[in-house]
């Protein structure tokens, strides 16, 4: 089994990469500028205030921060002591935050006060109306039992609440006997087959879908694709606009960067011209990220005409970013490189491999290393399992093996397997073998590369055969201007299904229906093209409070647009 050659926890993780590059930066955000050995030393006094406060192996600490040097130093603190830690959306309105914060036990929560126009305190309050009356720090709240203490980072003058990294210091600093020798026979205790975290993947209706990872699991995989797939050198600086509180972020963002001794700077709005005078500023060399690369690339560009960016590989993740979409998303890695002559072009698209995981496998489970290229004729694969996975395919139907090239369910078992799913029995999560079944269409070839096709319960019926919406949805996003793509079937006035695809345009985009349609039929065979194509504004589409699109109302608000238009 692939291993970093120490023990494979979040403690010792910790104190080798602190060894290993020093004083080199790891975090930036704004004037928060944190060193690898900074990192590793402020989280020990944090670590060691909440053992003085009583939390501990096991205990579920929630983490409501924005992606920040903050989010990494409690993210550290809480794994270090054992602790089970549960990254929380900064997008989740009042009462996902109250259902979350009860089916996961959560007993500490570490937050900021806001971010951008998210005011946390007030959304906790609405969550728990019975905080506003309360006078004392120790809660007892009926709606959610085990939450104990809130610490708040920043500005605060909710009684309720413990004044964040001033309370755990001065907590540590009460109690003498966790002193650094203490601390280290705690982390002593902390082995690859405990608990590590939990990621919710669930929608704002079904019961919350919670992801167990250990520390073995969530370090060895971390560790793997990082140093063996990404590729980054130390002291290389990264931009990332990605979130903390999903997999991309958390994992493929910031875990990679600690385990490559590369420095993670951290916008503060996102924004394209902050990226862009970022990149100038801080000597960027790589920008990864989910949304808006072609008004960075832009922006980039304007500020420096001379800047020329190369396309190093492009990711589809499967059910880690995709759950209620339920198609891919894709996210492109561009390295910024000013000596790169301007005759140079990125690969084609086609032959990049796209990484693809989900959240499930903690991050892609099958990949090509960077910078490599698919082989000739493997156009459109997701590349070869990464060490440590089995994967097999299976016709649905049978249960048995299907036979290379012909699409079945995706199983997969192996090394960045999750633990299983908070507060649903083992068997109800995997097989007797302990395969876990994705629910992913996929074919796998002769020599192993495998490639996503879509959701066993997305297909569409057109015609008498099955369409994947994801395939559709590939070529679309490919279309110059497209910003965004659903594929569904929709009910029309006679209740047949038809195949509709809504396009949120970008200002490139000539909304031409049959245009479009036309430029499909080149590509796809005729069953496949979208018989009707809407275009749709970006606030016009229904989201759930993660920020993807909520799927049944989208259906309504397209089955309404073809009626209109019959």
């Amino acid at each position: 089994m692939p291993t970093p050659d120490y023990a494979p926890t979040f403690p010792t993780m910790l104190r080798h990469i602190a060894a290993e590059y020093g004083n080199g930066e790891a975090l930036v955000r704004g004037a928060d500028r944190l060193t690898f050995e900074a990192l590793e030393r402020q989280s020990a006094d944090l670590a060691r205030g909440l053992l003085a406060m009583g939390a501990g192996k096991g205990s579920r600490i929630g983490i409501l921060m924005a992606a920040s040097p903050d989010f990494a130093l409690a993210f550290m603190a809480g794994a270090r002591i054992g602790a089970v830690l549960v990254p929380f959306s900064t997008l989740l309105p009042a009462p996902e935050l109250r259902k979350l914060l009860r089916h996961d036990d959560v007993d500490t929560l570490l937050m900021h006060p806001a971010y951008l126009h998210h005011d946390y305190l007030t959304r906790l309050e609405q969550a728990f109306p019975a905080l506003s009356m309360q006078r004392d720090t120790r809660l007892f709240l009926p709606e959610a039992p085990y939450l104990r203490n809130v610490h708040v980072w920043g500005d605060c003058n909710r009684a309720w609440a413990h004044r964040g990294k001033a309370a755990l210091l001065a907590a540590a600093a009460a109690t003498p006997a966790i002193d650094e020798d203490f601390l280290r026979r705690v982390e002593a205790q902390v082995t690859p087959a405990d608990s590590a975290l939990i990621v919710n993947t669930s929608g704002s209706t079904a019961e919350p879908k919670a992801v167990v990872h250990t520390h073995g699991s969530a370090v060895r995989a971390s560790q793997l694709l990082s140093v063996g797939y990404r590729r980054m050198a130390p002291g290389m600086r990264l931009i990332s606009n990605r979130v903390f509180f999903w997999v991309a972020g958390l994992n493929a963002t910031m875990l990679y960067s600690l385990h490559d001794g590369t420095c993670l700077v951290i916008p503060e709005t996102g924004s394209a011209a902050e990226i862009a005078e970022l990149i100038e500023r801080e000597n960027v060399q790589a920008f990864v990220g989910t949304l808006g690369v072609p008004d960075i690339v832009k922006a980039v560009q304007a500020r420096n005409p001379d800047r020329h960016l190369i396309r190093i590989h492009q990711e589809v993740y499967g059910v880690a970013m995709r759950n209620d979409t339920n198609s891919p998303w894709r996210f492109v890695s561009d390295v910024l490189e000013s000596r790169t002559p301007a005759a140079t072009l990125p690969p084609p698209v086609e032959r990049i491999p796209n990484g693809y995981g989900m959240t499930e496998t903690f991050g892609s489970h099958s990949f090509d290393a960077v910078p490599a290229l698919l082989p000739a004729g493997k156009d459109g694969a997701c590349g070869l399992p990464v060490a440590g996975v089995e994967l097999r395919l299976i016709d649905p139907d049978t249960g048995e093996d299907v036979a290379p090239g012909e699409p079945g369910e995706l199983w997969i078992r192996g090394m960045p397997l999750m633990a299983g799913l908070y507060k649903r029995e083992r068997g109800d999560t995997f097989t007797p073998d302990n395969w876990y079944r994705t629910g992913d269409l996929c074919t796998k070839d002769a020599d192993g590369y495998l490639t996503f096709k879509g959701r066993l319960g997305d297909m569409v019926k057109i015609s008498g055969a099955n369409v994947a919406p994801a395939e559709v949805e590939l070529c679309l996003v490919a279309e110059p201007g497209v910003r965004e793509v659903v594929v569904m079937g929709v009910p029309d006035a006679h209740d047949a299904i038809t195949l509709v695809a809504a396009i949120v345009p970008g200002v490139e985009l000539v909304q031409d229906e049959e245009q479009i349609r036309a430029r499909l039929r080149t590509q796809l065979s005729s069953y496949k093209v979208p018989r009707r194509i809407v275009f749709l504004e970006a606030e016009q589409v229904p989201r759930i409070a993660s920020g993807k699109v909520n799927k049944p109302k989208l259906r309504e608000v397209l089955a309404a647009a073809i009626a209109d238009r019959t």
